[in-house]
């Protein structure tokens, strides 16, 4: 019985002899899988090799990388409190935050290479040149960058206010990095590039609560000029006192400012800037009133055409 084992051990040897002999002379030939399996263990040896010989600044790259991704999230939420806490821009605040964890990440990375002999002055300076030509190829993006920054950090608008600005006019709804959120009056959504609105004149209609609201009359050239700047004055007056929203201080005002065609006078409320449309409507009302009342109306001009004809002419 035990012959027989050992005969079958010898026979199992022996086929396996001869299977392993087979994928030698294929690999021989280059047709077999033994010249992939090769050509993946020249490449593996060297860097088993390299990893043992190096396993302790290996063992301290992973856990400086993972010291380095811990600290730069800590260090990303403390700053994000500080700058909300200090009630600092959350746009600006994130944009801070988000760019010092990365610069938390890439000194732990030179570190890194550091460590293994790559000389980082030389790799710092191909990156610099990486990224200079990153930043010519993306100049208007990193245009827009640096001008909402800039409108972040200076602020002549800010998220509610009313504004005029590169041609366009609305309600600002969002001020991003790269572009600003309007809503206009008939309720349309306008993106603006940063870099359009801070190189141009912004006008805030919102900045101040109080605003003026001016209206320009012509009367007849044969009124009593007192007896229009009583009635114009007293108007004015009422509007400030009546509407809801109009101011009394800074007083309103009726003035004479020119004679073409008529004498031009110029009646102004202050108010606050979202009654304004509302003390307008109210000026104009008692305004044709009280022309109609006074009778002094400018009267519409008449042009005479007179039409010569040919023989007559010669007459």
């Amino acid at each position: 019985m035990i012959g027989g084992f050992a005969g079958s051990i010898e026979l199992f040897a022996a086929t396996a002899q001869a299977g392993d002999a087979k994928p030698a002379a294929g690999d021989a030939a280059g047709d077999g899988p033994g010249t992939v399996v090769s050509s993946v263990q020249k490449m593996i040896d060297p860097l088993v090799s390299w990893v043992y010989g190096n396993w302790f600044n290996v063992l301290g790259a992973i856990i400086l990388l993972f010291l380095a991704w811990m600290l730069s999230r800590w260090v990303r939420r403390a700053v994000l409190r500080g700058l909300e806490r200090a009630k600092f821009d959350r746009t600006l605040a994130k944009f801070f935050a988000n760019a010092l964890r990365w610069i938390v990440l890439a000194v732990a990375v030179l570190a890194c290479l550091g460590t293994f002999g790559f000389n980082v002055t030389s790799f710092a300076a191909v990156l610099g040149a990486i990224g200079l030509a990153i930043g010519l190829g993306f100049q208007g993006s990193l245009s827009n960058l640096a001008a909402g920054v800039l409108l972040l950090v200076f602020r002549p608008f800010k998220i509610g206010d009313s504004v005029v600005v590169g041609g366009q006019t609305g309600v600002v709804d969002g001020i991003d990095l790269f572009t600003t959120n309007l809503d206009t009056p008939d309720g349309r959504r306008i993106i603006m590039p940063n870099s359009a609105i801070f190189g141009s004149t912004i006008e805030n209609t919102t900045h101040h609560p109080i605003r003026r609201t001016m209206l320009q009359v012509t009367v007849s050239g044969g009124s009593d000029i007192s007896e229009v700047r009583t009635v114009f004055q007293g108007l004015v007056e009422r509007v400030s006192r009546e509407v809801p929203g109009a101011v009394r201080e800074p007083a309103p005002t009726a003035a004479l400012t020119d004679m073409a065609g008529g004498f031009v006078w110029q009646l102004s409320v202050w108010g606050q800037g979202a009654s304004l449309a509302t003390i307008r409507e109210r000026l104009i009302e008692l305004t044709r009133d009280a022309i109609v009342e006074m009778k002094a109306g400018v009267p519409r001009q008449v042009m005479e055409v007179v039409v010569v004809r040919e023989e007559e002419k010669e007459k």
